[in-house]
């Protein structure tokens, strides 16, 4: 059997085992776009909807926190000046 065919098959059973849960979280407001995040986090969890909403926040909080240091730091250069005002000059 191929390794593609057997991540299909993990992820149909993971889906057909926690689709109560799913349901749950999509009806509480939870979204995510990617359906094997969200079957990995509740085996991950043993299908505790409360871990799960947990583990979301603390995974959304965090990518937060690098967005916004990538924003903070985007068009720092090292001569001090951002890349805006560089683009600016040239115009």
């Amino acid at each position: 059997m191929s390794h593609r065919r057997e991540k299909k098959e993990k992820l149909a059973e993971l889906d057909t085992k926690y689709a109560s849960q799913i349901a749950q979280l999509e009806a509480d407001g939870i979204k995510i776009k990617n359906k094997r995040r969200l079957a990995h986090l509740l085996e991950k969890a043993d299908g505790q909807v409360d871990v799960v909403k947990q583990l979301i926040s603390e995974w959304k909080e965090k990518k937060g926190q690098h967005r916004e240091y990538r924003h903070r730091h985007r068009n720092i250069s090292p001569g001090g000046t951002t890349a805006q005002e560089t683009h600016g000059a040239a115009s």
